[in-house]
C-alpha cells in the first residue's frame, strides 16, 4: 500500500467523521442551529443591500 493511497483514505475517513459530527451537532442543537441560520440569512440580506 503506497503512502499516497493511505493518506487519501485517512483524509476521507477524517472528512466523513467531521461531517457526521456536524450532522450530530445539528440534530442535538436543532433549535439553536435554526436560529443561527435565520440570523445568518438576515446578515446576508442586509450585507447585499
Amino acid at each position: 500500500m503506497s503512502p499516497v493511497i493511505f493518506y487519501f483514505f485517512l483524509g476521507k475517513a477524517f472528512l466523513l467523521s467531521t461531517v457526521l459530527k456536524v450532522i450530530h451537532t445539528i440534530m442535538v442543537h436543532k433549535k439553536i442551529f435554526e436560529n443561527e441560520t435565520y440570523l445568518f440569512f438576515i446578515f446576508l440580506m442586509t450585507k447585499r443591500k
